[in-house]
């Protein structure tokens, strides 16, 4: 209702703009420019209309050759690209309300009489349309270097336009995880202004409670009953929110931020990060964890309220971790709060946590994790920012529930994740799940011309929805492709710069597999090659090398830094942080050589589907699985009307992430039952009713909590595990599995070697008998 009533609006507002007065307006003829552009004479000493304007004519003059000279004065009587801030426009004055800091993003293009109008709410709105302008001329900044913008060459330029744009999401926010280098941050900078990802409304829920602490150091040490209570002592980093004092100092500390920050309309009171809450008797009176961090954001948020120059200020806060469970009590109207999707606990769902805090809140967004340097490294198929189809769900799904506010942690990582952060930004300006294809369509066309076909191919093996298995096998595919690619964009320079950065991404790939996999001594040198590797080709922003020179020796103990190469001794005198770019004769070698080294396997993934029947008699000995962790599905045989009982154990590791969760189905895939075990390591039966013989499907979901699942002996138990399917089986497990009659050709993925799967039996099985049809 809410997307509808919207679409009225703006429609209404468009025909409140005089629509009959519409022209064509013609900008460039034959090279030469037809009008100036005019900015408003109040633009005065600040100067930042100019600026954008200056911004305007310097593009239009890289797309046609055309000089487009800049006058002030303008008015809606003057002609010309009138350029401007509503203020200057009282004619439009009724269409946009720029104290509102909801709507300070808005804009309007309009042609009519002779002229062309970019008219901003604000002056960040107004840089937003000069770049939407760019934009349906052909313009394009993909990713941040220069290697990925689009020029486009026209003699040419005309439009007729009328279009009010507002964006679907107020906050549009994708960042790294690790920061990046100056340089970098500089480039992705051009590229979020590039992309309107620069918002006027700035998103604030960072872990503040530490920051309270240290910016309060004396008043703590003078009062250690502000410091959350912890095994008996009052040395907890959570604070003591139930202490009236803790609670003035939050919002005096608020009021403090916006002091010294008063552009900001945001002030966070997220937790700490980590556990170890409060324990006292008087915090535990307020409720659950969720409870405890929506009342001092409540009571800092009232404390505002009541301030006649704060009033329109906010508090932000997340929900996540042990506090993502929904609260029992109602959100204050001017509380944000921002969803994690991972970190849940409590056993709710993403989307079922989306509903209930709605519940309590009318104003909510989301925070996402489109890559994460320690889950996914940058290797293909791994991070969720790679899989269109995850961001464009996430985005309209959210929006569709109420979701004005996007956040998402992610990485310098655009080898992998480049297209999804760039659908990433068109989705949260316009939440339309139709222009997808568009959007990708015009990537492949415009970055690969005519290499458009096989590059697509590349980014469709490499994307998560594909779940690609890193492997010698997938390394070869993709530099295969792109020595196909580059040979298809021959005569094409640009394209081949954005083919050599995506070799330069798949040698680092190649690197780290080898790295990963190698073990002893040599260990330590494959991981400096990789990343010596990574730096120098930092520049690119394929791979998130910050992140990678930060981390890996962290947490791998096997390699190290030595202090003098560290991430932060920059300067010449670092042989770890060569800025040599590579020449095309070496990336062209390195091509060559990926092709040589790797062989792929000739082989076609075939779903037989899953309609299983049993291969014989169960095992004679009870069958148990142990460390289970994550999700699992598995099939069942039913010889009688009823499944033999199953025995689930779970919360072996953790216990704060809820119960663990199972559901049956039935062959055709109609629900049947479900339940839920608590964490506390007993042994609880799953109790199946009788629902007849065949299979089943039985799903079981523990959110990484360590469980064990035990059966009776003679039972018929299969676990599914393929390219989409991929369990994580800890300790040493023995499986059997069987090969369809006539099928000559078995193919087996082991991560890193970590898997031992071949033996003495191997062979008849991959040469079936007329006694062995399995």
């Amino acid at each position: 209702m809410m997307k509808i009533a919207i679409a009225v609006l703006l429609t209404l507002s468009i025909v409140g703009i005089n629509v009959s007065a519409i022209d064509e307006v013609s900008l460039v003829k034959d090279g030469k420019s037809m009008l100036p552009i005019v900015i408003p004479a109040s633009d005065g000493k600040n100067m930042k209309t100019r600026e954008t304007a200056e911004i305007l004519a310097d593009y239009l003059k890289r797309i046609s050759g055309a000089e487009f000279i800049i006058k002030t004065g303008g008015n809606t009587k003057k002609t010309g690209i009138i350029v401007g801030t509503v203020r200057d426009f009282p004619a439009y004055a009724s269409q946009f309300n720029p104290e509102d800091p909801f709507r300070r993003d808005e804009y309007l293009i309009k042609s009519v009489k002779g002229s062309l109008y970019l008219i901003g709410a604000t002056h960040l709105a107004l840089e937003h349309a000069v770049w939407d302008l760019l934009y349906r001329l052909g313009y394009r900044q993909f990713f941040p270097t220069p290697t990925w913008e689009i020029i486009p060459r026209k003699k040419n330029i005309s439009i007729n336009i009328d279009v009010f744009e507002k964006p679907d999401y107020y906050i549009r926010f994708i960042w790294y995880g690790y920061g990046s280098w100056p340089e970098n941050m500089i480039a992705y900078k051009d590229w979020e202004n590039k992309n309107r990802m620069t918002g006027a409304f700035k998103l604030n829920s960072y872990h503040v409670y530490q920051k309270m602490i240290r910016e309060h150091k004396n008043e703590f040490k003078e009062h250690p009953e502000y410091y959350g209570l912890y095994k008996g002592k009052r040395m907890s980093h959570k604070i003591c929110v139930s202490n009236p004092a803790v609670q003035q100092l939050a919002l005096r500390f608020a009021k403090t931020y916006f002091k010294k920050n008063p552009e900001q309309v945001m002030v966070s009171m997220e937790p700490s990060d980590g556990d170890k809450w409060c324990e006292c008797e008087q915090c535990a009176k307020l409720g659950s964890y969720t409870d405890r961090t929506v009342f001092l954001a409540n009571y800092v948020a009232d404390g505002l309220r009541e301030d006649p120059a704060l009033k329109h200020k906010y508090v932000g806060m997340l929900a996540y971790s042990t506090h993502s469970p929904p609260p029992n009590i109602k959100l204050s109207p001017n509380v944000i709060v921002c969803i994690a999707t991972a970190f849940i606990h409590g056993g709710f769902s993403f989307e079922e946590l989306l509903d209930k805090w709605h519940e309590k809140g009318n104003i909510f967004g989301l925070y996402d994790y489109y890559s994460v340097s320690t889950w996914d490294r940058d290797m293909p198929g791994m991070a969720r920012g790679s899989d269109i189809d995850y961001v464009t769900k996430r985005i309209v799904d959210s929006y569709a529930k109420g979701a004005r506010f996007y956040n998402s942690e992610s990485s310098d990582n655009w080898g992998p994740c480049g297209l999804g952060y760039y659908i990433a930004s068109r989705l949260m300006w316009d939440a339309d799940p139709a222009k997808v294809k568009v959007w990708t369509n015009d990537f492949f066309e415009k970055a690969f011309g005519p290499a458009a076909k096989t590059m697509r191919r590349f980014y469709t093996l490499t994307s998560r929805k594909n779940s690609a298995l890193v492997s010698d096998d997938l390394i070869g595919r993709m530099f295969r492709l792109l020595a196909k690619a580059a040979a298809e964009a021959t005569g094409e320079p640009d394209v081949i710069d954005r083919i050599n950065d995506l070799i330069l991404y798949t040698h680092y790939v190649d690197l780290y597999q080898k790295y990963e996999a190698t073990q002893g001594k040599p260990r330590q040198a494959a991981f400096e090659k990789m990343l010596k590797f990574a730096y120098r080709v930092h520049d690119t922003m394929m791979v998130h090398s910050m992140a990678l020179y930060r981390d890996v020796h962290i947490r791998d103990k096997q390699v190290a830094v030595p202090k003098k190469y560290k991430w932060n001794v920059r300067d010449a005198r670092n042989p770890w942080q060569e800025r040599t770019k590579f020449t095309q004769k070496e990336i062209s070698a390195m091509l060559k050589n990926g092709i040589e080294t790797h062989t792929t396997v000739d082989y076609e993934q075939v779903d037989y589907g899953v309609e299983y029947v049993p291969s014989g008699a169960g095992p004679k000995r009870r069958g148990q699985m142990a460390n289970l962790s994550g999700k699992y599905r598995f099939y069942l045989w039913a010889d009688r009307e009823k499944l033999p009982d199953f025995t689930i154990s779970t919360g072996m590791i953790s216990k704060t992430k809820g119960t663990a969760k199972w559901k049956l189905y039935n062959s055709s895939g109609k629900f049947l039952q479900s339940g839920e075990i608590a964490p506390d390591k007993k042994k609880y039966p799953l109790n199946f009713k009788a629902w007849g013989k065949g299979l089943y499907r039985l799903e079981f979901d523990d959110k990484g909590m360590f469980s064990t699942l035990t059966w009776p002996k003679g039972s018929k138990v299969c676990l599914l595990a393929d390219a989409k399917h991929k369990p994580k089986l800890y300790g040493s497990s023995h499986f059997r599995f069987y090969v369809p009659k006539g099928q000559k050709k078995v193919v087996l993925y082991m991560e890193n070697g970590g898997a031992h799967v071949f033996n003495a039996k191997l062979r008849k099985v991959l040469n079936p008998t007329k006694k062995r049809k399995q």
